[in-house]
């Protein structure tokens, strides 16, 4: 019920805009904004957002949508998005906004062939008990899966010595890996002084990319395993924004 009068009243909001009850300053030019792949950049765009952040899959996105900079993708982002369409001085939207990175050229996308999250960030969970510092991919057949790179990237740390690849009743007991069993961290580059990325990719099977290698948005890094303090097959990932964990969904989907 909630939903559907956050979107009925978002749909108000943008008759009273384009009908003149809100008289727009002007329009940007730029097509970044363009989520519903249409070519324009319009006020469909936040329309398609705000569904986006309901219904995901039926709505993707292939870029991260913070526009508010408050570290979450909400309908306030939508909202925001709208008035920056008629509003560009007073609700601007900065590079920062978009976490592209330029060093490697790549957005970011989905590291696994499943998207079911077992546990989200700071998760709540009687495993976790609130401290999560990033989120669990899970699936019936995930075991053996690729893992892949949410972006171009420099590995910079890579751990393959977890031999205890299966789910552990007491996962605490498991520390293996600093916990994350075999793993691999990826510098995905930076955004002027913005924002630096870097990602953990935990409890694999097996990694098989190299400290200092160079990798592709998509490649395949490893396969997902149990390895570490988890009590089944799943991929953990954890990504660090400027040396601070920050909730993964706000940077991919």
């Amino acid at each position: 019920m909630k939903k559907t009068i956050k979107i009925i009243s978002f749909t108000i909001a943008v008759v009273m805009i384009t009908s003149g009850f809100i008289a727009p300053v002007s329009a940007t030019n730029t097509l970044t904004e363009d989520l519903n792949r249409d070519g324009i950049f319009s006020e469909e765009d936040a329309i398609y957002l705000l569904f986006n952040v309901y219904y995901s899959e039926r709505f993707p996105v292939d870029q991260p949508c913070d526009y508010n900079s408050d570290g979450l993708v909400t309908d306030q982002d939508a909202i925001y998005l709208l008035f920056h369409l008629f509003y560009p001085t007073s609700y601007p939207i900065n590079d920062k906004d978009i976490i592209i990175s330029p060093i490697y050229n790549s957005s970011f996308i989905w590291p696994s062939e499943y998207r079911y999250i077992s546990a989200g960030f700071s998760s709540d969970d009687y495993i976790h008990q609130g401290v999560h510092n990033g989120i669990d991919i899970a699936g019936s057949q995930i075991f053996g899966t690729p893992i892949y790179a949410i972006g171009d990237g420099v590995v910079t740390s890579v751990n393959n010595s977890c031999t205890h690849n299966y789910g552990k009743i007491d996962a605490k007991g498991c520390t293996c890996g600093n916990n994350y069993g075999n793993y691999a961290q990826i510098d995905h580059g930076k955004l002027g002084e913005q924002n630096n990325i870097s990602a953990i990719y935990g409890h694999a099977t097996v990694i098989i990319v190299s400290q200092g290698e160079y990798v592709k948005r998509g490649q395949t890094i490893g396969y997902v395993g149990s390895t570490g303090r988890s009590t089944g097959p799943h991929l953990h990932l954890g990504i660090l924004r400027n040396g601070k964990w920050i909730d993964p969904l706000t940077i991919i989907r």
